[in-house]
């Protein structure tokens, strides 16, 4: 029997680095179009609304290790650089690069080496609800190096070359930052809503890089 059940998530009221333990598995529930169904897992506190809530807005963990070994912080939204940044690696790939706005900015030891990690979501959405017309979704993550020299790599990237025919635009958004193996190592899980699917990806950190390691979701 799971004796122990923990979740997070950077929506939590209580701060990006907040989490809840003592939770139990339910039921299984339905959660997409087919035969998919998973436990259910009642959170005590109820996650907002949030400006970048995608629907898949925390993860949860049936093991007795800390989540967050170290802190997980949002910080600067209005960080000219961190705009920049995206800007610059979007550039070869839709002509409103520079249009774009930072939503999310995280900072995170992720490996415990003394050096934070920034991740980072830059985005343009501005066509409305079916997309299109040079929007983009984006998600950056910084590696700083102890010898102060910093390399900026992209982790996920759309642009909506034209409108869907279903109310939602493609977009990526940060989820939650936490460790799921329990080897202190702090995974990242990026959540997804795109034409008439959604869903969730986990990356962890391979010679120092994030790489996708699992994914699941929901399609029609």
């Amino acid at each position: 029997p799971i004796a122990s059940v923990a979740a997070t998530s950077l929506d939590l009221p209580d701060g990006a680095d907040a989490v809840v333990t003592g939770l139990t598995l339910g039921d299984g529930q339905p959660y997409c179009s087919g035969e998919e169904a998973g436990p259910l897992i009642d959170l005590p506190t109820q996650l907002p609304d949030t400006a970048v809530s995608l629907g898949y807005d925390a993860v949860a963990v049936t093991a007795d290790w800390p989540l967050q070994p170290r802190p997980v912080r949002q910080v600067g939204l209005q960080v000219p650089e961190y705009a920049a940044i995206g800007a610059r690696l979007l550039a070869d790939q839709v002509g409103t690069a520079n249009d774009g706005s930072v939503v999310q900015a995280v900072r995170v030891d992720l490996d415990g080496n003394g050096v934070d990690e920034v991740l980072v979501t830059y985005e343009r959405q501005q066509a409305g609800d079916f997309g299109g017309d040079g929007d983009f979704t984006s998600i950056y993550v910084r590696y700083p190096s102890s010898d102060a020299t910093v390399i900026d790599e992209l982790l996920v990237a759309h642009v909506s070359t034209e409108p869907v025919d279903f109310p939602t635009p493609g977009r990526y958004t940060i989820a939650a930052v936490a460790d799921l193996n329990g080897d202190s190592v702090m995974e990242v899980m990026v959540r997804g809503r795109f034409w008439e699917s959604g869903g969730v990806q986990i990356f962890a950190l391979d010679a120092g890089r994030l790489t996708g390691v699992a994914s699941g979701g929901c399609s029609i």
